[in-house]
């Protein structure tokens, strides 16, 4: 197996040595989040042929959400070696979200009404939607405040199949200091001319988007809650 090393300065990661990019990581989640949308599957499939009760399907959906937002967050945060207390707080506050959102779930398909093929469907989303923590760990790692949205975060119109990007370039002064981030949202390479009807206007609002460094927790939200104002 080849060997992946993440170095903290570049933001990158290295196979065996060599520089990968990080498209090419992303790619690679993207497919494990695929995988893991088959086994949720599964679980939807058993759950309708009587094979699992509603409460135990509940519960393996929370762990499968658990692991795929741990393992994307990490995979953008550059590995376990990575993380801190204040990373495991942002995962443990996006899970609690999440865990919310499936107790709606179950409750739908307790009162019925659902067909097969809507059940499987929004039980896929949970896993497509473990792309934002790709971007949360990513951003984390530059040592940047919460951003005003991630892609797959459902704040547009393609939901959890959103594939944009966040392009980051560190701002620095004369002196080499840190002074902030010029963060562009890329539209979706692999859509081409195709693309939903929210995320080509957050292209050329956050063209770039400027954050700056040093911003207290409570500047920090202040920020964010501005910027989500700018796009809603």
């Amino acid at each position: 197996m080849p060997e992946w090393v993440y170095d903290p300065r570049t933001h990158n990661y290295r196979r065996d040595g060599l520089f990968v990019a990080f498209g090419d990581v992303m790619g690679i989640a993207l497919q494990v989040a695929e995988a893991s949308g088959d086994i949720v599957e599964s679980l939807c499939v058993q759950l309708m042929n009587d094979q699992l009760r509603l409460d135990h399907w509940q519960s393996l959906m929370r762990e499968a959400i658990k692991n795929e937002h741990i393992a994307q967050y990490m995979a953008g945060r550059g590995g376990r070696a990575q993380m801190t207390f204040r990373d495991w707080g942002i995962l443990g506050a996006t899970l609690k979200e999440q865990y919310r959102y499936l107790d709606g779930f179950a409750a739908d398909i307790a009162r019925g009404g659902m067909t097969p093929g809507q059940i499987i469907t929004r039980a896929r989303m949970y896993m497509e939607n473990a792309h934002q923590s790709l971007w949360r760990g990513r951003c984390e790692a530059f040592g940047m405040p919460q951003l005003p949205t991630y892609p797959a975060h459902c704040d547009t119109q393609c939901l959890t199949r959103c594939r944009c990007e966040w392009e980051i370039v560190e701002v620095r002064d004369e002196d080499g200091a840190l002074v902030g981030w010029n963060v562009t949202w890329v539209l979706d390479p692999a859509a081409h001319e195709v693309h939903c009807g929210d995320c080509p206007d957050l292209a050329v609002i956050w063209n770039p988007l400027f954050v700056p460094a040093g911003m207290s927790p409570a500047e920090a939200r202040a920020w964010r809650a501005e910027q989500r104002r700018v796009f809603n």
